[in-house]
């Protein structure tokens, strides 16, 4: 048996396959077994995957016959797993040469974490660096995902957690990761840099964009009450996770009722009226954005940034907190708040202070 299995699933990856067949060939770590899941791929995916297992007794190549998509071709390469520790990567990303042996002798050391994850780093297409990702939050895992991509987990795993949901295809590795810490409360970190991410224009995450974003609100409406208990001293997040599945329309009578429970603030949030004009709060890039669906309604900015107040925004002038109380007649008038998921509460309080109690949200998560 292996100390490591790595699960390696690939649909049309031949542009990159190569170089992420052998940073695990190049790891410090040699006891492990690489399992390469072609998911029916129409380029040279399977040759190059064939032509290293011809040469390297501890790969493994599987091809689909049809197309599974990434949640079932994990299971697929899982079953087929031996592995004491278990892991996955992507044909387009890389590992650094100590990150089996790092990860493996956590899980050697620790022996009550279930997982373990490091920190890594974007690259562009030409692996040219863009930022570091090492922000791994037990807190914020409740409504956003910080495990990134380079991660390990025992082999008990998968029998207590069981395989990757078909469901959740774009965000199965999340789901993933809420179970885990559902079943065992807790997943280990390193923040040490083991692993190269490449966003490349035609990756997964990028063209899909649109459906992570609604499949990360089913994922939070399915695991809402463990979301929930987990944040409730976190307004921020809380915010953040309002504002997701208000963009989503996943925000029913109950989970409204949650919401208001943690910050009664948010029982002045209303629908807009299309009879009154909008003041938008908030004269960024989220503004900008309320702006150009709203440029009909809108009368006014709003902001309590004193080098934006005073000015004109999108040819609208842009109220500090004095103008705002000066010129604002709820009557005619109402109150989009947008700004930064992190801000809202800080604004809603300010509205309150200058006697308005009640607002809309514009729900953008980024």
């Amino acid at each position: 048996m292996p100390k490591v299995s790595i699960v390696l699933p690939s649909f049309n990856g031949a542009r990159y396959i190569r170089e992420s067949i052998e940073s695990v060939i190049n790891q410090t770590l040699s006891d492990w077994e690489l399992i390469i899941v072609d998911d029916c791929s129409t380029d040279s995916t399977l040759q190059i995957a064939e032509e290293y297992a011809g040469r390297e007794k501890r790969i493994h190549v599987i091809h689909n016959e049809e197309n599974q998509k990434l949640p079932e071709a994990l299971n697929i390469g899982f079953r087929h797993a031996s592995g004491q520790y278990l892991t996955w990567t992507s044909d387009d990303n890389m590992y650094l040469s100590r990150a089996l042996e790092t990860m493996s002798q956590y899980l050697d050391s620790h022996k009550e974490v279930p997982m373990v994850c490091t920190g890594m780093l974007f690259m562009n297409e030409d692996m040219q660096y863009v930022k570091e990702f090492k922000t791994y939050n037990s807190s914020q895992m409740r409504v956003q995902d910080t495990v990134g991509a380079c991660f390990m987990y025992r082999r008990e795993v998968l029998a207590e957690v069981g395989e990757y949901s078909r469901e959740f295809f774009c965000v199965e590795d999340y789901e993933y990761w809420m179970r885990i810490l559902i079943k065992y409360d807790t997943i280990g970190y390193i923040p040490d840099i083991h692993y190269l991410y490449r966003r490349q224009k035609n990756s997964l995450t990028i063209e899909k964009a649109g459906r992570i974003r609604r499949m990360n609100s089913k994922l939070h409406c399915k695991y809402f009450d463990w979301c929930m208990a987990g944040i409730q001293d976190r307004p921020d997040f809380v915010m953040f996770l309002y504002n997701q599945l208000l963009a989503d329309d996943c925000i029913d009578p109950a989970r409204r009722k949650r919401f208001e429970e943690i910050i009664p603030e948010l029982k002045g949030e209303k629908a807009l009226d299309d009879r009154k004009k909008i003041v938008i709060f908030g004269a960024g890039q989220n503004g900008e954005k309320a702006y150009e669906l709203l440029k009909g309604q809108a009368v006014a900015f709003a902001d309590s940034n004193p080098l934006k107040s005073g000015g004109h925004k999108c040819g609208l002038p842009v109220w500090g907190p004095e103008e705002l109380q000066n010129h604002f007649d709820g009557n005619r008038h109402q109150i989009l708040i947008s700004v930064r998921a992190e801000l809202q509460l800080e604004i809603i309080h300010s509205l309150a202070k200058a006697g308005i109690s009640q607002y809309a949200v514009f729900a953008r998560i980024s």
